[in-house]
């Protein structure tokens, strides 16, 4: 038995989200991804604009590609499988549309997972850097310096056998 959306909810009546839905969805997304990498350019601590930059764009691109596992790499999957998907659980017509079916399916999900790892790692990385730029324009939190306690101590006298 397979698990559509009708056995799970039992008045689903098949409703798609909206496109401007979407496209809000999206841009919180690149909302976020700007806030992430200016966050990283302001409190990461670099010490040139394009420290803070680099910092954003890093922060941004690991940002893009935890919410490409999450939600980029399943969406992209289920748009490759379109049109199986819209075949529905009726039998295939013959032997060739069986398989007309299982490997366009299989090449669309293959292809488009493949693109959205691109696509969320180049937004990541440009979006992240141009809050990183961003960030690098706040004044910068004041921080005391660390105690040297035990720690540093254990440090030194591990690391002094070792010195040229």
């Amino acid at each position: 038995m397979a698990y559509v959306p009708s056995v799970v909810v039992p008045d689903w009546e098949g409703r798609a989200l909206a496109p401007q839905a979407a496209l809000g969805w999206a841009g919180l997304a690149l909302a976020m991804l700007v806030l992430t990498g200016m966050a990283a350019g302001w409190l990461g601590g670099p010490s040139t604009r394009w420290g803070a930059l680099g910092a954003g764009a890093l922060a941004g691109w690991l940002a893009a590609w935890m919410a490409e596992a999450l939600f980029g790499g399943v969406a992209a999957g289920l748009w490759g499988a379109r049109n199986l998907l819209a075949h529905g659980l009726t039998p295939a017509e013959s032997d060739a549309h069986y398989i007309f079916l299982i490997a366009e399916g299989t090449q669309a999900i293959i292809v488009g997972v493949h693109a959205s790892l691109i696509v969320s790692a180049l937004a990541g990385a440009l979006f992240g850097g141009l809050g990183g730029a961003l960030g690098a324009w706040l004044p910068r939190p004041v921080r005391p310096a660390p105690p040297a306690g035990p720690a540093v101590y254990l440090m030194t006298l591990l690391w002094t056998p070792f010195r040229v």
